[in-house]
Parts: C-alpha cells; structure tokens; sequence
C-alpha cells in the first residue's frame, strides 16, 4: 500500500461508523475521495491570530510594539526633575545627541502609522 493510500484509508476510517455505512449502502455511495474528505480532521485554529501575517512578521511586530512599550515604562519611572541638575555638559551633549537619533526615528515611524 502506497503511503498515499495509507493516508486516504485513515482518513475514510475516521468517518463515523453510522455515516459511513449510510452513504456506502444508498443508492449513490460516495467515493472513496469524497469519504475520505469527510474523514479529513481540520486543522487546529492557531492559538492567537495573526491577523493574515506570515509568523516573522506578526513576531516583529510585537517586538517591535514591545520595545516601545518598554521604553515608555522606562522613561517614566524617572524622575527628570531631581536627574537634570546634576547632569555635566558632556552628558548633557550624549543626551541631546541620543534625543536627536531618537526623535528622526520617531519622525519616520509616526509618518507611517
């Protein structure tokens, strides 16, 4: 038995027993095809929708959602005010600097969105 053949006879015994010896003794039996449609299991509803997304892209994204996220929960636990004064002007300048990189950034994923 061919293993094509094996597959078609698990998917006709599959047919509930009633069913199958229902359509098998009526007038215009099915084919072994069509019987072993109805035997097919469907297969199992992913566990979160990707909304039509292949998986790497659906994975980047909340990555890339998370991150944000993240940062936003980060940047708000500190506390500015009491940070700022204490900062030298080399430290102010890495600071001006990674701002300016972040917002040309931010600039071309708000322009997208």
């Amino acid at each position: 038995m061919s293993e094509r053949q094996q597959v078609t006879a698990i998917r006709v015994a599959n047919v509930p027993e009633e069913d199958f010896e229902r359509q098998v003794e009526s007038e215009n039996p099915p084919t072994v095809t069509k019987l072993a449609q109805q035997g097919t299991k469907p297969a199992p509803k992913p566990v979160v929708d990707l909304k039509g997304r292949d998986p790497g892209e659906f994975n980047r994204s909340l990555h890339f959602v998370a991150e944000f996220e993240d940062y936003q929960r980060a940047i708000e636990k500190i506390d500015i005010e009491a940070i700022l004064p204490g900062l030298v002007e080399a430290e102010r300048a890495r600071v001006r600097k990674a701002i300016a990189a972040i917002d040309a950034v931010h600039d071309r994923i708000i322009t997208r969105i």
